[in-house]
């Protein structure tokens, strides 16, 4: 006796309707009107308290009163800067150029407001050279500047420093700028800078000028 055949599969099945396939493009179809749905928002910061608000406004009038605090203290703790920095520094000699120069880093170290003394000590320097008085460059904190002090020295000691005054004064006034911020931020900016045009003038200080002045 023979079985009987299988009975035909739905039409449905038979077309992939149902299926794996269907389930596989019902899967697609999903995950497209997922995409096609807008992206969550996150949610806002929350807005700063009345106690945040007053706390800023009293570190940004602080701020803004340092320099007129500044302007007030300077007279008792940098007497020396006070008086010297509108002085007319106006001379185009070795010692004028020097003054000036070391009074523009003086005044700049003041506005820092914690270096006051640095301040103090480098408008000391500028009144040194203003009446012509020998200054002496800031001790070397490493090999590196310990070399750039002897070079400096050593050129100074020349008909150069005579000859080329500006380069002469800009060099011993960057060194020395050098050095003090080597202390107070090592391998900062400020202080690559001045070592940069510490060597630049020193530079020309030991090549045309020294050639054009023996």
């Amino acid at each position: 006796m023979m079985r009987p055949l299988m009975p035909p599969l739905p039409a449905a099945q038979q077309t992939g309707e149902g299926g794996v396939g269907a389930r596989a493009k019902r899967g697609s179809e999903r995950t497209e009107r997922v995409a096609r749905q807008p992206a969550l928002t996150r949610r806002p910061p929350p807005l700063p308290s009345p106690a945040y608000d007053a706390g800023e406004g009293a570190r940004k009038r602080l701020r803004s009163a340092v320099p007129l605090l500044l302007l007030f203290l300077l007279p008792a703790c940098a007497p020396t800067l006070a008086e010297i920095r509108n002085q007319p520094l106006d001379r185009a000699d070795f010692p004028g150029t020097l003054a000036r120069e070391q009074r523009r880093h003086a005044i700049f170290l003041g506005r820092q407001g914690v270096t006051i003394l640095e301040a103090e000590r480098f408008a000391k320097k500028a009144e040194a050279a203003r009446d012509g008085r020998p200054l002496e460059p800031e001790a070397a904190a490493g090999p590196e500047m310990a070399a750039m002090r002897r070079r400096l020295l050593d050129l100074l000691a020349t008909p150069a420093r005579e000859h080329c005054p500006v380069f002469a004064a800009v060099a011993f006034s960057r060194y020395d700028a050098w050095a003090e911020r080597e202390r107070a931020w090592p391998g900062s900016e400020e202080s690559d800078r001045y070592r940069r045009e510490a060597e630049e003038n020193l530079q020309a200080l030991g090549g045309p000028c020294r050639r054009d002045g023996r």
